[in-house]
């Protein structure tokens, strides 16, 4: 509802309805004498917090019989000269719901495992292998999921009805379809053709639904049409997984793994050795160990075929492969999200 304001009396009216269906809105109704219409917008701008502040201290239900009597007041009043301006309250409510629904499910998983991993007493070594397997999806890619789906939330560039779409050899999109059903979204996920017929049962197990493409190296630009087509959103994970996770902490993966060595031996390993994916563990663990003044030094390991190799040793992201064998890893280019001077 659009309700006008008198220039000396501006309220906030907000209807008591769920996220899904309800909608508050600001609007300023002034005569021409009051002012310049954008100076009077700038002052009622910066009134906004506290109008909001004011709609939910007083209560919806209050709130909405007040926008009752002013619609009704309304009619009676002749009005020239209407500044209108209208906030999408709907909108940031379901945007605080979808947050909400993001965190509540990360408060309810347990971390994952950290494993010792015996080897001979006279080799001297402690190792241990973190456990991505056992979150509730059982993909790798569940904890990147969570953060490319935040940083769209956060970006405003998922809203409610929102079509998200994916470029994927399978395993993120799993996640991801996860959490398009858990906010009420359609998901698309953009595959190549051989991928195994597992993670696209998965994926629709979730309510997702599978693009298979012929030519792999063809999915980022498919994934971006169908996004741009639908007026949907590409998350992307090949450009975002090293910006949408905090590497600073927010129980990311290095701050997890670090945690869990704390009462080992020695909990500053040497090394660290990470697969290469889509360049996104090894940017936040490389950036958190270097916030945190360890001395810990990183390899990422990459199957034969693969770009990222010739393009850490070159420093050059433009480097293209064959690619692997090996289903999601080996790929044909340096990924985006890659950050060779990590490694």
């Amino acid at each position: 509802r659009v309700l006008p304001f008198s220039s000396a009396k501006p309220r906030l009216a907000c209807q008591a309805q769920p996220p899904s269906a309800g909608r508050c809105a600001l609007s300023l109704g002034l005569d021409r004498s009051v002012g310049d219409p954008a100076s009077v917008a700038r002052r009622l701008a910066g009134n906004v917090a506290r109008l909001s502040d004011w709609a939910r201290q007083a209560g919806r239900r209050a709130a909405a019989a007040e926008l009752a009597d002013d619609l009704a007041n309304d009619t009676r009043r002749a009005s020239t000269g209407n500044l209108t301006i209208v906030a999408e309250m709907n909108n940031r409510a379901w945007l605080e719901w979808a947050i909400g629904q993001v965190e509540a499910d990360a408060n309810r998983s347990a971390d994952t495992h950290l494993h010792t991993f015996p080897l001979p007493a006279e080799w001297g070594i402690n190792l241990y292998l973190k456990d991505e397997s056992v979150h509730p999806t059982g993909s790798l890619k569940h904890r990147l999921a969570r953060s490319l789906v935040l940083y769209g939330l956060c970006n405003n560039w998922i809203n409610e009805g929102t079509t998200l779409v994916e470029a994927s050899s399978g395993s993120t999109a799993v996640s991801e379809a996860y959490f398009a059903r858990l906010l009420n979204l359609p998901f698309v996920a953009v595959m190549p053709a051989s991928t195994v017929r597992e993670k696209c049962e998965l994926i629709e197990f979730y309510g997702g639904q599978c693009h298979l493409v012929e030519d792999p190296r063809t999915i980022y630009q498919v994934a971006a049409d169908l996004a741009d087509s639908a007026g949907g959103y590409y998350l992307d994970q090949f450009t975002y997984a090293e910006r949408a996770t905090d590497w600073r902490g927010n129980n990311n993966i290095a701050e997890s793994m670090f945690a869990q060595l704390s009462r080992e031996p020695f909990p500053i390993p040497v090394w660290v050795v990470v697969g290469a994916g889509t360049g996104g563990t090894s940017a936040t663990i490389g950036r958190y160990v270097r916030l945190n003044k360890y001395a810990t030094l990183m390899c990422v390991v990459d199957p034969e075929g693969s770009a990222f190799y010739t393009g850490w040793k070159n420093r050059d992201s433009g480097v293209t492969a064959a690619g692997s064998k090996i289903e999601g890893i080996g790929r044909p280019r340096v990924e985006p999200s890659f950050v060779p001077a990590l490694v």
